[in-house]
């Protein structure tokens, strides 16, 4: 029997940048293998790089993609879509999404010129790898962000090396 609590075990954070929607959805089915973890995932889906050239609708556009992303999970969670002067319009869905959508004189943490960058150095992610996840989101690409008790990191980065190749 383990006699730490899982209360005085520290949570950490594992962030991760991926460049195609399909591999956050891949990474989220494998999530659902791990329930014994209390895992806390939260995607950062730029929606820019989903748009096309051509106009379309954008309220049936982001009411499409939370429809989609919600299918991942067993309880709808908490999601929000921002749009942020350098990085665009993108969808946060999932534990932290309420922590993106706090209000500072009335607007949106993560519409902030450093919102976004604030939020991950909030969470503990060091310097150069929140300028490198929120330089990366600007691009075009999509966050996933877990957080997991420290004693279980490995077996959670282990899980998701699929997402490396």
């Amino acid at each position: 029997m383990n006699s730490e609590s899982s209360s005085s075990i520290p949570k950490k954070v594992y962030i991760t940048s991926v460049p195609h929607t399909e591999q956050l959805a891949i990474a989220l089915e494998i999530l659902k293998k791990y329930p014994d973890l209390n895992l806390t995932p939260t995607i950062v889906l730029n929606l820019n790089a989903n748009r096309s050239d051509t106009p379309r609708d954008s309220k049936n556009f982001e009411k499409q993609a939370i429809e989609y992303w919600k299918r991942f999970w067993k309880v709808l969670p908490p999601s929000a879509i921002f749009e942020h002067e350098l990085i665009g319009t993108f969808l946060v869905m999932g534990a932290l999404a309420p922590i993106f959508n706090t209000k500072i004189d009335g607007r949106p943490l993560a519409k902030m010129a450093n919102g976004p960058r604030n939020i991950l150095r909030g969470l503990g992610i060091g310097e150069v790898q929140t300028t490198k996840y929120v330089n990366s989101l600007a691009e075009g690409r999509h966050m996933l962000i877990v957080r997991v008790f420290q004693n279980k990191l490995k077996l959670l980065e282990k899980a998701l090396e699929v997402l490396k190749r």
